[in-house]
């Protein structure tokens, strides 16, 4: 890439962060995402628009993109599990993300993979490599539904948590399925089945989520420690989850292991550990920075998407996608929506079903097949899908919010952006002043102990002398 487009690809980019900074309080009650008003931006500068930017799909067959990319999953999987309450987390809850995963993934892959047989004429083994990109569901897009003072008021806490956690683990979890896919693709250039079982479900996942866990935990213990020895003050921690992803993203990659997976264990490890007063800075930072990283992918992205490959494939690709949108995933959950404690009725499978956006996992693991001889096809249907996702899931996430919440007799329906957003504030301040409450009764009964403490060792110390 020339210099100079580099020089104006940099000030596009922070012209858009800029402006995202200054209405970020109106876009999280807004139909309209951070994620759509990047990738029209791209679309906009890119040749379809402006012709400013001359990227194309070279650019994102980069190994440095799929690195900024994983990268940017790391980040946003890491802030998924430092807002999730892991304290208040039941079996039910627990049980829940398990059958949603395990039911889930694979039923998104083969849904999908049957779609592209059908409509797109491919053969078994083609349709599952080209399938398995798009079924993990994306934390960024995901986050930003749930997220916001409406998601907090209209969606229950077990449905938010449910789409937070899914979406966090199956990113990590769409590898598996990856390499599935292209073993049955390309057997002759890949491992036998045991070898790969073994390195990439044991060591690569189980691997990932093990030493994820051990070093976030470790990392929240040495905050602890550093905090109550007073060797560090709230300012130097606010990097601290951002150098934690980098250190867990980076020696996974190395290791060959699953970065996001173990970014995301590294993630539940710290929010355990840490006390409160220490998770609240740890949490604002990733997620702003994962908000900030994803909104260059997604401008990039509109820069080189393939449009030529979309009209030569015409009508049965634009299918292919809309379809997959639709029953990918919300029939799997409809029929196992019986065995998902944390879903209530038909209104909470309906919006679990339908909120499995597209993003940037997706894009990450497409760009991971086509590094490895994946034929064109993958990137036009997964950049296609991920197009289609941001318009349609962005734009439909206020109206089902309210949906869902007039279905289930939720309060809150028919209010404002701005009173939701008092009435969180207000249900915030009143369990920030509990919890202080409860933190300085709890003082108050150690101090008392430590002064009875005090008050028998000179009786004690007196006696002793007597009997000496």
């Amino acid at each position: 890439m020339p210099a100079d487009a580099i020089w104006l690809g940099l000030v596009v980019v922070a012209g858009l962060l800029l402006a995202v900074a200054l209405v970020s309080r109106l876009l999280q009650t807004s139909p309209v995402s951070d994620a759509l008003i990047a990738l029209a931006l791209g679309v906009a500068v890119g040749p379809l628009g402006l012709d400013l930017l001359h990227l194309g799909g070279d650019t994102l067959n980069h190994p440095n993109i799929r690195v900024v990319a994983r990268l940017t999953l790391a980040v946003g999987v890491l802030a998924i599990a430092l807002r999730l309450p892991l304290h208040r987390m039941d079996r039910h809850a627990i049980r829940s993300i398990a059958v949603t995963l395990a039911v889930g993934m694979p039923a998104m892959w083969l849904v999908t993979a049957g779609i592209v047989m059908l409509l797109l004429g491919v053969d078994p083994a083609g349709a599952l490599l080209i399938s398995a990109p798009l079924a993990p569901t994306d934390p960024v897009l995901a986050s930003g539904i749930v997220s916001g003072p409406l998601a907090q008021r209209l969606i229950p806490e077990r449905i938010r948590n449910l789409l937070l956690a899914e979406s966090g683990v199956n990113d990590g979890l769409g590898l598996p399925f990856v390499g599935i896919a292209l073993l049955l693709t390309y057997p002759a250039e890949g491992a036998n089945l045991g070898t790969w079982a073994w390195h990439t479900l044991v060591l690569s996942v189980f691997g990932a989520a093990i030493g994820g866990s051990l070093i976030g935990y470790g990392s929240g213990h040495l905050v602890r420690l550093a905090t109550s020895r007073n060797y560090v003050r709230r300012p130097g921690l606010l990097g601290f989850s951002l150098a934690l992803t980098g250190l867990v993203a980076g020696a996974a990659a190395a290791l060959n292991l699953s970065a996001i997976l173990a970014a995301f264990f590294a993630g539940l490890g710290l929010n355990w550990a840490l006390q409160e007063e220490h998770q609240e800075p740890q949490r604002e930072a990733q997620e702003t920075a994962s908000r900030f990283l994803s909104l260059p992918v997604f401008l990039l992205l509109g820069t080189a998407l393939p449009w030529d490959g979309w009209f030569s494939a015409g009508l049965p690709l634009l299918g292919a996608a809309i379809l997959i949108l639709l029953v990918r995933r919300v029939p799997a959950i409809l029929a196992a929506s019986w065995a998902i404690p944390s879903l209530h009725g038909l209104p909470d499978a309906l919006f679990v079903g339908w909120f499995g956006p597209i993003g940037i996992a997706a894009l990450y693991y497409g760009l991971h097949e086509a590094s490895l001889g994946a034929g064109g096809l993958v990137y036009q249907l997964v950049t296609l899908a991920i197009v289609l996702s941001v318009v349609v899931h962005g734009l439909s996430g206020p109206a089902l919010s309210r949906w869902y919440a007039r279905a289930t007799n939720q309060p809150g329906s028919e209010e404002s952006a701005d009173e939701a957003e008092a009435k969180v504030e207000a249900d915030e301040s009143r369990a920030k002043k509990r919890e202080n409450r409860q933190a300085a009764e709890t003082e108050s009964e150690r101090q008392t102990h430590a002064g009875r403490g005090t008050k028998r060792a000179p009786k004690r110390s007196t006696k002793g002398r007597a009997g000496s």
